[in-house]
């Protein structure tokens, strides 16, 4: 009798597909607004790409966020 293989790494690849579906890769607007622009310029500059899926990450694994981080973002933001 053959015994049943075992896969052990199936949540992480499911945690990985669903992270690279929250990934940022550009804001758009029906017309070209210059702040739409800035905001992304911003984003960029602060290297928010690799940050965000770090907090991607701790929230899908961990089922929160990390310390209030995009709530905080949001109620300071002047954009």
């Amino acid at each position: 009798m053959r015994q049943p293989s075992t896969v052990v790494n199936w949540p992480a690849l499911y945690v990985d597909v669903l992270e690279q579906r929250l990934d940022a890769e550009g804001y758009g607007s029906t017309d070209a607004d210059d702040r739409l622009w800035q905001w992304w310029q911003w984003w960029q500059a602060n290297d928010l790409d690799d940050e965000s899926q770090l907090t991607h990450l701790d929230a899908l694994i961990a089922g929160h966020e990390t310390g209030g981080l995009a709530q905080s973002a949001v109620a300071h933001s002047s954009v």
